[in-house]
């Protein structure tokens, strides 16, 4: 017999409260999420997965993130209900004025052949192309294409305007005020089925095999008729209240009331214990997507939306749990809350006790279950321990604990903010055992505990291992071992430290969760596996590790994993498989059912509950250009020219976990790029040319969802780029160019003989002044040479007029050497002027002193100048300087260079250029004097046509009395020359 837990003595005694309700985990949609109201009347998803919403104030569509409005101007009411779907994906509803409406791509537009009758008109769509509903006591079948009206008769019967059902090709309806079903096959009438006066059916539903007549009232009897047979069996529906709808999803029939969902097998006997689900909702209908989600519309709660009916919430009168426990030996879940408080639940009974409040409001982070020493540990404000009874509290520490682990012989290490640290619970400051073995050394008591050197810092997790006597800490610094004989290691992989967030010990392995996510497998204090990412789960902490028979649970903030250890396969178990959109806290397992402590309270569902693959579908929901949208995307679009800013809206129609996905788009086959905005694409200022998109939605377990359409587009070139307006652009310019060419080289050829002709006119005509300057120049200075040969002839001075006309006559040769030349070297030319003021200097009786200097930055040698360049200005500065001045008369002649350029300088100290012009004028000469006005006419000749010239400026030399110091003339004369 097993030993009975001291304490669950007083569990029996304990006041038991029974769980108030169990309810499937669901979501809602309501105005906070962007519905228009809370009242809902219908609800449908079409072809392509959108969810139709039909509430009090219109008509919306919801795609898994938002909601888009459809209205109409004339509405004659703004609630809206009906929907049905035709074939080509237009979505029909009414209001409750009777008028009939279906969508475009952006509001609702009337149907002209529907009249309005002031009231509800029953109508369904039949085969996809026709409106079927009753009026005028007749069955209407209107066709949606062509517009035709025919109707469909029953004998001499009547048509109750009440609801009519359309299965496949049969339709259903009522007749002669309800006492009669009669069925249409093909639109021809395939039985009629008399009712008894105790069945009075307000809705029905079919399954091929049975028609369920459902009554307005519940308390009213419900049919099951064999359509085969035409046998009807009653049944009571079990509840009170009034009936909204019925429908048939799968192997259940649920019918939606005032007061919840009901649930059936199909014999119509009642499932979930005749209990309802939602029973404080008005339920309007219930329906079950491509996904194997149920939406559930209701009249005051907005959209609730159950992912799996088998995930359920219990109201345990706290919906913040944040720990649970399964005690296996008294067979009770133990919770903590939020509220400090400690419950039990059992989970065969379904009913809660309360076990301790434990101080003030503070949140329980861990119950540790001492099974060997029979004590529980609950970490909250205070470390408690509870033994035996749990009424009594043992010990009640200030240790802010994290985790615990026991040791033996009354130690437990405890991980802390301090570090590891090890509580004795037999009082013992002497006893230093535990600390020899783990450490080698004794180690202080302080506050009643031992700190482990090496740990200090924030622990997070503590584990022990008895068979091998190892002791295994996680702090701030990394993953730490104590072992017998004191040896403290360090755990790493691949040299990087390991953050754990918790520790498990199964058989001979260790188990590591950490804050990356990853899972290490230690064995012997070797890292064995390393499992790095688990699918659909990366980037998230690991937050608890529990083992229950051969699997690892390994829970993440809001996805909980199990792993077996022999087979190594993993299921992921998350929102997508009706788990809460919440924090999960703890998880523990008791006969086969797994406890979720959520902070939306306690969830359970079976641990062979199978995750349910996701079916989802992408879509381009809208296209707009030029911020206009386009309706009825075709399989080519054409563009104009200037249409090219483009915003294409995608949607990802997975309801069960719509946010996981990411969007990628191509373009021509490039390289996939990520949507930057959300799921709309933003295309601007394309150039025109043909385009192909390609979309795609990863999931966050990495797998792939192609769209559904490739967009294909193709935005038009402008006018001048277009191939026929460049082939005649091309012609045209052609027969311009080829035209100008012709007269243009008619007229380089006439331009050319014209240039020619007068270049070499204007060469002769320059030959020939130059020549005839060189020839007016020479006689004149023949004619002074020779006066004063004269004057030496007279005076009968032989040697000088002997070496006189030795000079002359050197001088004079040069003169003609030169005078066919264009250029000379600057030093022919020093030459020349050198034999010249010689001769001067004799003929004024050597009262001349000239002095002809040559810079050290120039050689004479490799300058060339224009010949007899110089000598004009030296002569007009003797004959009109030098010539009338008594006593000292000096002439410098000096040559440097300036960048580009030989600069000349001719300075003379004589009488200046103003004195000189009054002698001239008070003594008139019929002699012309022409070497100034030779050498001017030959610098314009000679920069005639030039970019670089030569210039010439005159300088006169004044004191400051304003008195005539002689003349300076300057020459520039261009090396390029």
């Amino acid at each position: 017999m097993k030993q009975v837990h001291p304490y669950l003595l007083f569990f029996l005694c304990l006041f038991t409260w029974h769980v108030k309700a169990q309810e499937p985990v669901y979501r809602v949609l309501d105005y906070k999420s962007g519905l228009p109201s809370n009242t809902i009347y219908n609800i449908l998803q079409d072809e392509h997965g959108y969810i139709w919403i039909s509430h009090d104030k219109g008509l919306s569509r919801y795609n898994g993130q938002r909601v888009k409005n459809y209205a109409s101007q004339m509405l004659q009411s703004r609630g809206i209900s009906n929907l049905n779907e035709d074939k080509f994906g237009k979505i029909w509803c009414q209001n409750f004025s009777g008028e009939i409406f279906y969508t475009t791509e952006n509001g609702l537009i009337k149907d002209s052949l529907s009249l309005s009758k002031g009231n509800i008109i029953p109508f369904q769509i039949y085969e996809g192309t026709k409106l079927v509903s009753i009026r005028d006591n007749h069955i209407h079948v209107q066709d949606i294409v062509s517009g035709s009206v025919s109707q469909l008769k029953s004998g001499n019967h009547v048509f109750t305007p009440s609801n009519i059902l359309v299965k496949g090709n049969k339709i259903y309806a009522m007749v002669d005020n309800g006492e009669s079903i009669v069925r249409f096959s093909s639109l021809k009438q395939d039985v009629i089925w008399k009712l008894p006066t105790t069945v009075k059916p307000f809705t029905f539903e079919s399954n091929d095999k049975n028609l369920y007549l459902i009554p307005k009232n519940a308390s009213e009897k419900a049919g099951v008729l064999d359509e085969k047979t035409g046998n009807l069996t009653l049944k009571d529906l079990g509840f009170t209240g009034v009936v909204q709808n019925v429908k048939i999803i799968g192997t259940e029939i649920w019918i939606s009331s005032t007061e919840g969902a009901y649930k059936y097998d199909l014999n119509l006997n009642p499932l979930h214990n005749g209990l309802p689900y939602f029973p404080k909702c008005n339920i309007s209908k219930i329906i079950q997507d491509k996904e194997g989600m149920l939406w559930i519309s209701t009249l005051n709660m907005g959209v609730l939306v159950v992912p799996d009916f088998s995930v359920e919430r219990i109201n345990i009168g706290s919906n913040n749990i944040t720990t649970t426990t399964y005690f296996s030996a008294i067979n009770k879940i133990i919770l903590g809350t939020s509220e400090n408080t400690v419950l039990e639940l059992d989970p065969m009974l379904k009913t809660t006790r309360l076990l301790k409040q434990l101080g003030t409001r503070n949140e329980v982070l861990h119950v540790y279950n001492d099974v060997a020493n029979d004590r529980i540990w609950i970490a909250s404000d205070k470390m408690y321990s509870l033994k035996g009874g749990v009424n009594s509290i043992e010990y009640a520490m200030t240790v802010p604990m994290k985790d615990i682990t026991f040791i033996g012989n009354e130690y437990y290490a405890l991980a802390t903010p301090e570090g590891i640290v090890l509580i004795r619970t037999i009082a013992d400051l002497k006893d230093q055992s535990m600390a020899m073995m783990l450490t080698g050394k004794p180690i202080s008591w302080i506050n009643n505990r031992q700190l482990l050197p090496g740990s200090e810092g924030r622990a997070k997790a503590v584990l022990w291992d008895a068979v091998n006597n190892t002791l295994y800490g996680a702090n701030y610094k990394g993953l730490f071992s104590w072992t017998k004989g004191g040896k403290q290691t360090k755990i790493t992989y691949r040299n990087e430290s390991i953050f754990a967030s918790d520790l498990l010990l199964k058989g001979s392995k260790v188990f590591v969760g950490t804050y990356s996510g990853k899972l290490y497998i230690l064995e012997d204090g070797k890292i064995i596996k390393v499992i790095d990412n688990f699918k659909g789960l990366t980037g998230l902490s690991i937050t608890k590790l529990r083992q229950f028979g051969d699997d690892i649970w390994i829970l993440f903030e809001n996805s909980l994993v199990r792993y077996n250890i022999y087979t190594e396969k993993y299921t992921i178990y998350s929102a997508t498989d009706g788990l809460p959109n919440a924090e999960i806290k703890d998880v523990s397992v008791a006969d086969g059912v797994i406890y979720l402590a959520t902070r939306e309270g306690l969830v359970t569902f079976n641990e062979r509950k199978k995750t349910i693959g996701q079916q989802p579908t992408l879509l381009i929901e809208d296209f707009a250009v030029n911020h206009i949208a386009k309706p009825n995307i075709g399989e080519l679009i054409s563009l104009g020219t200037n249409e090219n800013n483009l915003e294409v809206t995608l949607a990802v129609l997975s309801y069960r976990n719509n946010d996981d996905f990411k969007i990628l788009y191509r373009i021509n086959d490039k390289d996939w790029m990520p949507l930057s905005t959300g799921r709309v694409l933003h295309l601007v200022g394309l150039a025109p040319g043909s385009y192909q998109v390609h979309f795609k939605a990863i999931s966050s377990d990495g797998s792939e969802v192609p769209a559904t359409k490739v967009l294909k587009f193709r935005i038009a070139a402008p006018v001048y780029a277009r191939w026929w307006f460049i082939l005649l652009i091309l012609l045209f310019i052609s027969a311009l160019v080829f035209y100008f060419m012709r007269f243009r080289i008619y007229e380089l050829k006439k331009e050319a003989e014209f240039k020619s002709a007068r270049e070499r006119l204007e060469r002769e005509l320059q030959i020939s002044t130059l020549a005839s300057i060189k020839s007016q120049m020479n006689p004149h200075f023949v004619f002074n040479a020779l006066n004063t040969v004269q004057s030496f002839i007279f005076t009968n001075d032989r040697d000088n007029a002997t070496d006189y006309l030795s000079k002359f006559s050197e001088l004079t040769r040069m003169i003609l050497d030169m005078s066919n030349k264009e250029k000379i070297t600057l030093s022919e030319e020093i030459k020349g002027l050198t034999l010249y003021l010689d001769l001067e200097k004799r003929r004024f009786e050597d009262t001349i002193e000239y002095n002809i200097i040559v810079n050290e930055n120039i050689n004479p040698d490799m300058v060339q100048i224009p010949s007899m360049l110089i000598q004009p200005y030296v002569e007009n500065a003797i004959k009109h300087g030098l010539l009338h001045k008594r006593g000292d008369r000096k002439l410098r002649i000096e040559f440097l260079r300036e960048e580009n350029a030989v600069i000349a300088f001719i300075d003379d100290n004589g009488i200046g250029r103003k004195k000189s012009q009054e002698l001239k004028a008070m003594k008139p000469s019929s002699h012309k004097s022409f070497a100034s006005e030779a050498n001017s006419k030959r610098l314009q000749l000679l920069n005639q046509g030039r970019k670089n010239t030569i210039d010439i400026e005159y300088l006169d030399k004044i004191d400051s009395y304003g008195n005539s110091l002689g003349t300076m003339v300057v020459l520039a004369i261009p090396l390029s020359f």
